[in-house]
């Protein structure tokens, strides 16, 4: 998710009352679906061909099959995301007992004493789940983001990493998946920290993944949910 700088969060007393709202209006052009099953194909064989691993499933599969990506036992860091949220995978890890969920450790943890380790944690699990703001027919994928603190570990950083996002943020090109960042999940995540943090969000940093290095293996997983 696009994150709102810390520094820019007013004080706990002001966010409780000051009503502040986002003046951004999501772009209705991006609500819904807008890809057909040949699309979706074409997404998957060309993420394929970059080296991205790709499947299709039900949205009532989609918990269980990305839990049986992950062994029991390992350590799993999840990204904030309403998509894995929805789908009830943050809570199977974080509560079922078979994994060991960093994020969830990291809140039980002192920023002021253990800042360098609580980013390590993010920036190198074992596994890393997160969803992507958009995914190209073309086969790439797309990140935007405030703070920048997840887009390491999808570069490098995890072991794994698994990306769970819905057929809807399928786009043709890079173009199009630019514009939908932009004028449509941007303006959603602002919305979002505006009421959760009580500031907008900003778009900082920028991710595209082209293609993953062959010798690596088969590091980045993508769950396209329908």
């Amino acid at each position: 998710a696009l994150r709102t700088l810390d520094r820019d969060l007013p004080s706990a007393s002001l966010r409780q009352t000051i009503p502040i709202m986002s003046s951004l209006t999501p772009d209705s052009r991006f609500r819904g679906i807008h890809v057909d099953d040949a699309g979706i194909q074409r997404t998957v064989d060309n993420l394929k061909a970059h080296d991205i691993e790709a499947i299709v499933v039900e949205a009532s599969e989609a918990k269980d099959k990305v839990l049986s990506l992950i062994p029991e036992g390992s350590e799993v860091f999840v990204a904030t995301s309403r998509t894995l949220d929805t789908l009830q995978v943050t809570d199977a890890i974080d509560n079922s007992g078979k994994y060991v969920p960093l994020k969830k450790k990291t809140f039980t943890m002192d920023r002021a004493t253990q800042a360098a380790e609580i980013r390590k944690m993010t920036a190198a699990p074992d596994y890393f789940l997160v969803s992507a703001h958009a995914v190209s027919q073309e086969g790439e994928l797309f990140w935007a983001s405030a703070t920048g603190s997840q887009l390491g570990a999808i570069t490098n950083g995890a072991g794994t990493v698994i990306v769970v996002a819905g057929i809807n943020k399928i786009v043709p090109d890079a173009k199009t998946a630019s514009e939908r960042i932009e004028t449509y999940t941007y303006p959603m995540e602002d919305a979002r920290a505006h009421q959760v943090y009580g500031a907008g969000s900003a778009i900082n940093f920028r991710l595209r993944i082209s293609a993953v290095s062959g010798w690596s293996g088969p590091r980045i997983k993508v769950v396209l949910v329908k």
